[in-house]
């Protein structure tokens, strides 16, 4: 499922928007996720993630193991 919000009625209600919505969760899905939120990321593949595009861990205290 995939939550899209968009400003006004008029717009959310275009056939242009309802594909674009669909669009995405095709993209989503075909990507396989392995998890729907970051909390529930196993906290290894987390990092590994963040190694990979250079991000340095704001709270590494406050992870779960």
């Amino acid at each position: 499922m995939v939550e899209v919000n968009c400003e006004t009625d008029f717009v959310g209600r275009t056939e242009q928007f309802g594909e674009l919505v669909h669009n995405l969760a095709m993209h989503i899905a075909a990507a396989n996720p392995v998890c729907v939120r970051r909390e529930e990321m196993p906290v290894e593949l987390l990092e590994k993630k963040e190694k990979s595009i250079g991000l340095r861990p704001k709270n590494q205290e406050n992870r779960k193991r």
